[in-house]
């Protein structure tokens, strides 16, 4: 039996305390007093005096320098840090440094799992080099490790890991905006779902499916799946859909970056183009800054009056008008002047969409599909951010079908 210090009571730490319970001696401690906890001390180093393992359970990288600083006096040779935090892969290495200087060894080891998971003993123990002989009795507690080569490779592998949740909660949004567009009621499809690639994460969340307006557990919470993406986002290059998804949704409010990460899927943005009759594609995630523009752009059709097309343009805009069954490339001043200010008879029964976005820093194009009447046309955008942050068309070209 080891002596395991457990520092970090949230969720998946308690479960993971309570588990190592089980079969060694542990203490805990959190930054969050929470003295009712089973081997509780009143201080980090308190837990981790005459420990051989402490286990760190934490939120992000800052959490773990604050945690080790705490720690720091009771710290030195026969004790290894295991921590299981999800940080970024320099992170990692940095945090491995401020524990050798210590004496002590480090292993980074983010885990694969939520709370339940842990408490069943099915993490997925993601350890990023050599495993000491006491610490092994420690993982094989919480679930089934898998050897990274070194500490980077290990925090790389648990971000990756991350993106695919958060891919999946895309996914899952899209299918359910789908259903919703043919109809489908959510029980069906939830069960259709279950039998495809999506199955285990509609089966994790399909309460929360059913009624996300009711109380929950929360597994994961939004916020701390997008500080993750964040880190992904550094790693790679690249952000992701469900970064700007989760990025869109609170800050609009539509969702709480306390709630759990299936509020990705179910937190659908609010149609508030019904007056441009302007609906959006469930394939894309809208930015809701970009479309004022596009918003603009579709109510100007719809009301037929030109303030709203300057309102969605740049001054020096190119614009596509039409002379007969052509384009005319023109510049805003006469692509507003076929606009008459008198809505089209037919426009209650016209329709547009907006098919394609995409957005890189202070650029953006997409792709509007617009239904009038027997004639269906396709713009394409280029949209630019001014300086104040405002967008506005740069340039549209259109095809006629």
């Amino acid at each position: 039996m080891l002596t395991v210090a457990v520092l970090g009571l949230g969720p998946l730490g308690a479960a993971m305390a309570e588990r190592l319970g089980e079969s060694h001696q542990v203490r805990t401690w959190s930054r969050t007093p929470r003295p009712h906890a089973a081997g509780w001390c009143d201080s980090a180093a308190a837990a981790v005096t005459a420990a051989d393992v402490v286990l760190i359970v934490v939120h992000d990288a800052a959490a773990c320098r604050s945690v080790l600083e705490a720690a720091r006096s009771a710290l030195g040779a026969g004790i290894t840090i295991v921590n299981a935090s999800t940080v970024g892969p320099d992170e990692a290495q940095e945090l491995a440094e401020l524990v050798e200087e210590t004496g002590a060894t480090y292993l980074h080891a983010p885990v694969i799992g939520s709370s339940v998971v842990a408490g069943a003993g099915g993490l997925a123990v993601l350890a990023g080099g050599p495993v000491e002989s006491q610490v092994v009795s420690v993982l094989e507690g919480l679930g089934t490790t898998i050897h990274a080569d070194t500490i980077r490779a290990s925090a790389a592998l648990k971000l990756i890991a991350n993106g695919v949740l958060a891919d999946a909660m895309v996914i899952l949004r899209r299918s359910l905006l789908r259903a919703e567009a043919a109809q489908l009621p959510i029980e069906l499809v939830l069960d259709v779902l279950a039998k495809t690639p999506i199955a285990g994460p509609t089966a994790a969340k399909r309460a929360y499916l059913l009624a996300p307006n009711a109380a929950h557990d929360v597994a994961f919470a939004i916020d701390t799946l997008a500080k993750d993406l964040d880190l992904l986002a550094a790693l790679t290059g690249s952000a992701t859909d469900a970064a700007l998804l989760m990025r869109t949704l609170t800050r609009a409010g539509d969702a709480d970056g306390n709630e759990d990460v299936a509020g990705i899927a179910t937190r659908h943005q609010p149609s508030s183009y019904a007056a441009a009759h302007l609906d959006v594609s469930p394939e894309i995630v809208v930015d809701p800054e970009v479309m004022v523009a596009l918003h603009a752009y579709a109510m100007g059709h719809a009301t037929n009056d030109p303030i709203w097309m300057q309102r969605a343009f740049w001054p020096t805009a190119h614009a596509d008008g039409h002379a007969g069954d052509h384009p005319a490339p023109g510049d805003l001043a006469t692509y507003c002047a076929q606009f008459s200010g008198t809505p089209a008879t037919d426009e209650a029964s016209r329709r547009r969409r907006v098919e394609q976005l995409v957005v890189v820093g202070d650029v953006a194009t997409a792709v509007m599909t617009l239904h009038h009447g027997a004639e269906t046309f396709t713009d394409m955008f280029v949209l630019r951010r001014e300086r104040g942050g405002q967008w506005h068309i740069a340039s549209q070209v259109r095809h006629r079908h």
